[in-house]
């Protein structure tokens, strides 16, 4: 049963799954999107909440902290943070957000 959901997910969701920050970064940077939400209308902030792995949630918010992303994808990440309802781990996304 998981296996066939891990096939469902994208990349961004697998990589906050696995706890893999680095590969985060990589895909972030190659441009994917941030809050596409998974089949339970999670993002991988989400599932990177739930985890409490604040080395994810950190690459996730990463362009709201640094000048060399575009202004859309720091839109979708604001957004994004707004909209949605994060439960769980919620002081990892607090913790980062109040460092901004």
């Amino acid at each position: 049963k998981m296996k066939g959901y891990l096939l469902l997910l994208a990349p961004l969701h697998l990589a906050a799954i696995t706890r893999q920050p680095a590969a985060m970064r990589r895909l972030l940077e190659a441009g994917a999107s941030p809050d596409i939400p998974d089949r339970k209308g999670r993002t991988p902030l989400h599932l990177a909440c739930e985890q409490g792995d604040f080395d994810c949630v950190k690459e996730i918010v990463r362009p709201l902290l640094e000048s060399r992303w575009s202004e859309e994808t720091k839109d979708r990440v604001y957004n994004m943070l707004h909209e949605r309802d994060y439960e769980g781990g919620l002081k990892y996304a607090d913790f980062v957000i109040s460092c901004m």
